[in-house]
Formats: C-alpha cells, structure tokens, sequence
C-alpha cells in the first residue's frame, strides 16, 4: 500500500523526466557504440592502406635493379677479364675459360673461385703467349747477327795483322757512321774479349782446320824468315 501510494504521489511531470534521461542515456551509449565501431573501421582502413603502400614500396624496390658498369681497373687487378666481344654493358669476358660473365663484382669474385676457372688460368700462365715468344725470337735474331759481326771484325784483325787496340775505338766508330743500324748499336767487343774469343773460339778453330789440311795434302815448312825461295831453304816433312 506504501509502495503504491509513493508511486502515485509522482507526478506525471517526474515520470516525463525520468523517460526521457533514460532515452538520452541510451541513445548516448548508441552513439558510443557506434563511434567505437567507425573507430575500428578507420583502424583497420589504416591498417589497409598502409599495407598497400608498403606493397607498393616493395614493388617499386624491385623494379629498380641496378646495373653494374664495367671498371677499367679491373683488367689490371684480374689480368684474365676483359670487356664483352660484342660490346654488351651487362657482360664482362673472361679470356682463360672463353665464356662470358655477368657484369658484377659478386659474379666475377664468384668466378674466379670455381676449379674449371682455376685450372684454365694455370694453364694460361704456364703457356709462353705469342707476344713473349715473338720478342723472344727478335732478340736471339738481333744476338746472333752482333755475334756474327764480332767474328768478322776479329778475323778482319787476324787477315791483316792488326792489333787488337783497334777494337777499343772501331764499334765507336761504326756506331757513329751507322746510328740507324741496331746491330752496331749492340756491338760490345773491345780489346780484352776479342783476345779472349781469339784465345778460345777462333784459335781452336783455325788450328783444327789447318790439322785436317795437313794430313791430307803436302805441305813444307820455310826454316828461316827470309823470303827467298830456293831449295836449300826448305825442308820436307812426311
């Protein structure tokens, strides 16, 4: 009875106010909700859209592909490499194995660590090239034509009696009348080596000739140094 007249003493003015606080209050926690639910959606269209980016940086790292240019510094520091035959930038050459690489310092390094690599290059080392054994074959060719012009300026000496002082000043000479000649250019024979090629060499030489000479044919030997040949003067040997 209490509880019924405490209800009925309310007045229809209190029961509108307390309805409505109630529909505000709810329509607050509507309004809560639903922020808290585009707060979310944002969130994830964030979320999204920074993915997307990130995939589109990545995308665009990848299309980006630097392209190694070929270094003229590395012909001196690997002797094997070159550039490509055919003039293509994104390939190097490697003269031992004859094949081509790509350019790129990572490759090449690669390369150069592989046994089929190793072993064309020991042989390429161990093989004389061209070039070598062309200037190799000058040289001797140039050696041996001074040699030949020492020999026939020593026997000019030995033919006329000349001594070997003159070998001290006549290369000088020559070399002065023919500057453009490379073989006088080289001679190098003053008095001390013509002896000792005459001593040596050409001595040996004559002697051996004259021996095979001797016992073939005749010969007389004069007893005295006088020029007169008369039969009295000379005397046979057998």
């Amino acid at each position: 009875m209490e509880r019924y007249l405490t209800t009925s003493s309310l007045t229809g003015h209190d029961i509108e106010q307390k309805s409505r606080s109630s529909y505000e209050s709810m329509n607050m926690d509507k309004q809560e909700i639903e922020s808290s639910h585009s707060e979310d959606e944002d969130a994830t269209t964030t979320v999204r859209t920074g993915t997307q980016i990130n995939d589109h940086a990545i995308i665009t790292k990848r299309r980006k592909i630097y392209k190694q240019q070929f270094i003229k510094s590395w012909e001196s520091k690997y002797t094997w490499l070159t550039r490509d035959c055919n003039g293509r930038s994104n390939l190097v050459f490697c003269k031992c194995c004859n094949k081509t690489i790509t350019c790129n310092i990572s490759h090449i390094k690669r390369h150069e660590l592989t046994k089929l690599h190793k072993k064309n290059y020991n042989k390429s080392v161990s093989t004389p090239k061209l070039e070598t054994l062309q200037v190799f074959s000058e040289f001797e060719t140039l050696n041996k034509k001074t040699k030949q012009a020492e020999l026939i300026l020593l026997m000019f000496l030995h033919e006329h009696n000349l001594p070997f002082l003159l070998m001290d000043h006549m290369p000088k000479m020559l070399s002065a009348t023919f500057p453009e000649c490379e073989v006088i250019k080289n001679l190098k024979c003053s008095r001390t080596k013509a002896t000792e090629i005459t001593k040596q060499c050409l001595a040996k030489e004559a002697l051996d000739i004259i021996q095979q000479e001797t016992q073939n044919n005749l010969f007389s030997i004069i007893i005295d140094e006088t020029m007169i040949f008369l039969p009295n003067n000379l005397l046979l040997l057998l």
